[in-house]
């Protein structure tokens, strides 16, 4: 959901980097970019997946992710706590994170 209220979508291909490393994905979201790197950190395989991905831009940004997903519309605030404490005991900053809001999605999604 958009700062202005409407559903954004993006669609991309997620591949295997190293069959070894299945946590370790690479994700694609057009045919000329190169795939990112798309790492699954923490699963419960019923309801959440924490994922991280880093990636440079032309060599000249530095760009990094993170994502609570959740199987439901609304997480546990002590789960996405720890979560977050996941994503820090990695050095990664969870203070810009952002909840976002289920309450208006389409009822088919």
């Amino acid at each position: 959901l958009s700062a202005n209220g409407k559903i954004n979508e993006a669609e991309g291909e997620l591949m295997h980097m190293d069959v070894k490393q299945p946590a370790k994905l690479g994700v694609r979201f057009n045919w000329f970019m190169p795939a990112a790197p798309y790492w699954v950190i923490s699963t419960d395989y019923e309801n959440y997946s924490l994922v991280y991905s880093c990636t440079n831009i032309l060599w000249l940004f530095h760009m990094d992710y993170a994502w609570i997903m959740s199987r439901a519309p609304e997480m546990h605030p002590e789960t996405v706590e720890h979560l977050k404490s996941v994503l820090q005991s990695y050095k990664i900053d969870t203070e810009k994170m952002v909840t976002t809001d289920q309450a208006n999605c389409p009822a088919e999604m």
